[in-house]
């Protein structure tokens, strides 16, 4: 995809052709992302959704990221719009008023999910709430005005060079678990290898797969569905010691 796209310039309608722009040595890997960004058409109307939505009351620096985001610059199925922000203002009121935003601005409804971060203990700031992501390739956002944002400062990186980290774990409840799960998905959607320590992480978390609840176990279905090659997922569950615990859950 990064061979050669469309860059569109924010600043006029002009429409330019950019060739092999990977091999473009002046370039880095984040400037190719932010110039895939601006091409994309469906993107910049979102951004443009969320500048709408970062002047309501009770709305503080919004920021797509997560999984929509990840999958964008990675070429995966996107899915849910994960929408971060702080402030005042409570997850269903903020997609009320998107919906309203996308009606004003002549939009089809698209599958947002605003996250209040303040409201669900992720941090002070949005950058702290998308940095307690569980993976560094899900803590990579954008802003409406086209600033990438990687607290983690391993996201980017990560992405280019497919690498797969785990940003944190808690053990108290079972994190590790998913977290080690939720990896081996990514390791296989996305072709990545663990960083050292992931590897460590993930060869220890069935170790705590018990101390997940029992809604928390059934939603390795839904791991399993979005997995694109599901023998290889199955493979790496053998491997990480996980397939016995949770194959009557698949």
């Amino acid at each position: 995809m990064l061979g050669s796209i469309l860059l569109y310039n924010l600043n006029s309608s002009a429409v330019i052709n950019i060739k092999q722009l990977e091999f473009n040595r002046n370039m880095s890997y984040k400037e190719i992302v932010l110039e895939r960004i601006k091409a994309d058409k469906d993107l910049r109307e979102k951004l443009n959704v969320v500048k709408e939505f970062s002047q309501k009351e009770g709305v503080l620096n919004p920021i797509i990221t997560a999984g929509y985001i990840r999958d964008f610059i990675l070429d995966g199925p996107q899915g849910d719009i994960d929408l971060v922000y702080t402030g005042s203002m409570k997850d269903n009121e903020a997609l009320k008023i998107i919906r309203d935003i996308e009606k004003e601005q002549g939009l089809k409804e698209s599958d947002w999910e605003p996250t209040n971060q303040n409201h669900w203990g992720y941090g002070q700031t949005t950058e702290e709430g998308i940095a307690s992501f569980m993976h560094s390739i899900n803590a990579v956002g954008i802003t409406h005005n086209y600033k990438l944002i990687d607290p983690t400062g391993n996201g980017l990186s990560d992405m280019e060079n497919k690498i797969l980290r785990a940003n944190q774990t808690n053990q108290k409840n079972g994190r590790t678990a998913t977290v080690g799960l939720i990896g081996i998905r990514h390791m296989v959607n996305y072709s990545l290898m663990p960083a050292p320590e992931t590897e460590e992480i993930n060869k220890d978390a069935h170790n705590y797969w018990n101390l997940l609840s029992e809604d928390d176990k059934r939603s390795i279905k839904g791991i399993y569905e979005k997995t694109i090659d599901k023998n290889k997922f199955v493979e790496l569950l053998k491997k990480y010691n996980f397939y016995n615990l949770v194959k009557k859950y698949l």
